[in-house]
């Protein structure tokens, strides 16, 4: 009888658990034998919105493994994570350990697992924003010099493990670069699928192509009064000037600020402040979205994927293909120019290539890779 490979997928907030969905999706579609894929939650995100929300609506099973954190202050939270996966790892020895993204979860699986020296592999390596006072520009660059597999979602992501000479190190066993496209974009289509209502639309009162969506939860952002002040009153500006009120799912660090602020939601026009969504009703809201505004990495890539015009509150950006393709666009830092911002959503839709990201093929690609590249290092 074969022993059975077990594969600890670690994660702790919104984006991970979507990529976790197409990834266990076709684990149970391709019946891989002698394996056992289990989930490792480091509590990063412990608002019920932000986490347990999620499993249900995707299919995920339960986390085999769920640690509370005990401090508030984000910089304390990688070495309580590390310590937690440390002591789960040792008393639980998996033959691998998978880190998915660039964020403080992935960076303290990345390294609880080098230091037992636990095989680790990081799916959607090799993204660069080039601005190291990103944390996840940190985050992903660390674990992708840890990592003994590195599965990229397109040639440009393995070229910029090239320049840093990942594929050439010395370790032992020798790094393996993968192009495997982006399990994100098979999320998105496993939801399109889906015959879904947009009841949010219904509860608020608008229609399809109705309103403009916008996320806002980047510490850049959302930590500093002015910057903050700036993105709320330029959405309401928007929404004035073109008569399309904006949809705001609001973050929990975010809904935190404007209430230091010491201003009422209400007291932006235009601005319909919404409670966190999970992953299903997103999408939906996306796809109904005349233009999508925000600073996340992952909805910027899920919005230019829907075919939304993009703007997005940064001066950099992981996804540098979709800013120069045209399908988004970067402001600057904060709200940027509404004078550019609207010139920009008057353009239209630029469509994203069928092609790009593995066409919605990456965690089926990922799991065939994976499992042969564990096989050849045994």
């Amino acid at each position: 009888m074969a022993l059975v490979k077990r594969i600890d997928f670690v994660v702790g907030n919104r984006p991970q658990f979507i990529k976790l969905f197409p990834i266990f999706h076709w684990f149970r579609a391709l019946n891989i034998p002698d394996v056992e894929a289990r989930i490792i939650h480091t509590g990063q995100h412990f608002d019920a919105d932000m986490s347990a929300a999620f499993f249900e609506p995707l299919h995920l099973p339960k986390p085999h493994a769920q640690f509370s954190l005990s401090s508030d202050r984000a910089s304390a939270h990688i070495p309580e994570m590390i310590n937690h996966l440390t002591r789960q790892f040792e008393q639980d020895r998996p033959d691998a350990v998978v880190v998915l993204g660039d964020t403080n979860s992935t960076l303290a699986g990345a390294l609880a697992a080098s230091q037992l020296q636990i095989p680790l592999a990081h799916l959607e390596a090799g993204l660069r924003s080039y601005d190291s006072k990103m944390p996840e520009e940190r985050n992903r660059v660390l674990v992708d010099h840890l990592s003994q597999w590195l599965f990229v979602p397109h040639e440009g992501a393995k070229k910029n493990l090239e320049q840093e000479g990942i594929p050439e190190k010395k370790n032992n066993p020798k790094p393996r670069v993968v192009i495997c496209g982006d399990v994100m974009l098979d999320a998105l289509l496993l939801v399109r699928e889906q015959e879904t209502e947009l009841k949010k639309l219904r509860e608020i009162g608008l229609a399809v192509g109705g309103y403009y969506l916008a996320t806002v939860h980047r510490q850049s952002n959302t930590d500093h009064t002015e910057t903050l002040l700036g993105i709320l009153n330029g959405m309401q500006s928007l929404a004035e000037q073109t008569g399309i009120p904006v949809v705001f799912p609001v973050h929990p660090r975010t809904r935190n600020q404007i209430q230091r602020i010491q201003k009422s939601e209400k007291d932006w026009d235009g601005i319909h402040f919404l409670s966190p969504q999970d992953y299903l009703d997103t999408q939906h809201l996306i796809m109904g979205s005349v233009a999508v505004l925000t600073d996340s990495g992952g909805l910027q890539k899920e919005a230019c994927l829907h075919g939304k015009p993009t703007w997005v509150f940064r001066d950099r950006t992981e996804w540098n293909e979709l800013v120069d393709l045209g399908a988004s666009e970067l402001s600057g830092g904060g709200f940027g120019s509404i004078e550019r911002l609207r010139e920009f959503f008057n353009q239209g839709p630029v469509p994203v290539p069928g092609d790009w990201y593995g066409g919605g093929n990456a965690a089926r690609i990922f799991w065939k890779q994976f499992i042969q590249e564990m096989e050849m290092t045994e």
